[in-house]
């Protein structure tokens, strides 16, 4: 582990990855010129883990109770450790890395992986995810206006039970109660709450069922109420109980700065020419976020839980960065779940740096 007396620095990432190996420019702050060094890792090998890791962690396939029975990712941990290796001098003395992929590199959070003999670089470092590091400067110049309290929604499907309608409910109670939110479940968890309000939210948080759509990821969408009815998995869904990535960049600069999407897949991004990954992340923050949480896979709603509150405990209560209450969560629920289909559910989109107190200024004018 690295000395806390060293943590100081962000360390920048910037991939691109040619047919035989992986090239990362780092640049970390205060230094003039990044430094470019190569990974021996073909773009075959990084997009075969990243298909591997999809395939592993589908609902058909994975063991929610016991991963490791079912998920073989020795492939995927190989790639992964040989591209953190390769930055492991970057990595020492920095306490926070920011990532800005490419190509097949997309497809494979580097969180969930260290260089060897080493923990993951989720577990010791503060890791955020970007498209790019033009948005990143973008995000960390970004002016926070006055704020409202937190929204909290959650709805659960009508086939659901009433244990899953009870466990998409339970972290949401307690972020609005530990910053002081609104909380909406069922019915009155609507798209049409979501846009009644005179002021954007300081935090928006949506715990629902994501669907993602890989032949048309701008119609990727959350399941939300009408205001009426439950919204169903089985049938399907009108516009007006549906979150989609379409209408979060139809309606720019209406969303809170702080995004957490407690939704399977609604962390996952296809990319559009010009290798720009399309999905809920990108979109809140082209709309006017900071920074958005959400998941790479499809979540076991009891550690999509502890990992929410262990996150906002971190965040409100111990009042340290948004990137540093992430790693707090990561290694919370490592401890008693090992396996990073668990621990390593979500990830961190967007600046890392802000704090609680930072938008709990602004609700206070």
């Amino acid at each position: 582990m690295i000395d806390n007396g060293q943590l100081s620095k962000t360390l920048m990432l910037s991939a691109h990855l040619q047919d035989e190996c992986a090239i990362f420019f780092s640049l970390r702050e205060g230094q003039a010129m990044p430094k470019m060094t190569r990974a021996p890792v073909s773009r075959k090998e990084i997009r075969e883990a990243g298909d591997l890791l999809r395939r592993s962690f589908e609902p058909s396939r994975i063991n929610f109770r016991r991963p490791e029975r079912t998920a073989n990712l020795k492939q995927a941990d190989d790639v992964g450790r040989t591209l953190l290796g390769s930055l492991a001098e970057e990595l020492d003395g920095c306490k926070s890395v920011v990532i800005a992929s490419h190509r097949e590199l997309h497809g494979l959070p580097l969180h969930l992986f260290g260089p060897p003999h080493r923990p993951p670089v989720g577990i010791t470092h503060q890791v955020t995810y970007v498209p790019n590091l033009s948005i990143f400067a973008g995000l960390k110049n970004m002016r926070i206006d006055s704020l409202a309290s937190p929204l909290c929604l959650s709805v659960a499907a009508r086939e659901d039970s009433d244990t899953i309608h009870a466990s998409f409910s339970s972290a949401p109670s307690v972020v609005a109660s530990e910053c002081d939110g609104q909380l909406f479940k069922g019915t009155e968890a609507s798209r049409d709450r979501l846009y009644r309000t005179n002021r954007v939210p300081s935090l928006l948080y949506l715990s629902c069922h994501g669907r993602f759509d890989a032949n048309s990821p701008i119609d990727s969408h959350l399941l939300l109420s009408d205001g009426k009815s439950l919204p169903s998995r089985r049938e399907s869904e009108s516009e007006s109980e549906t979150l989609s990535v379409r209408a979060v960049l139809e309606r720019q600069s209406a969303y809170s700065p702080i995004v957490f999407l407690d939704a399977c897949f609604s962390g996952v991004q296809n990319l559009v020419p010009g290798d720009e990954p399309l999905g809920f992340p990108a979109a809140f923050l082209i709309s006017g976020s900071k920074a958005v949480v959400a998941s790479n896979w499809i979540v076991e709603q009891n550690c999509a839980r502890d990992f929410m509150v262990a996150l906002t405990h971190a965040w409100v209560q111990d009042r340290v960065s948004l990137g540093e209450a992430m790693r707090c969560a990561y290694a919370r629920v490592r401890e008693s779940r090992p396996h990073p289909f668990h621990w390593a559910a979500f990830s961190l989109h967007g600046d890392h740096s802000v704090h609680w107190e930072d938008l709990r200024a602004r609700t206070a004018n």
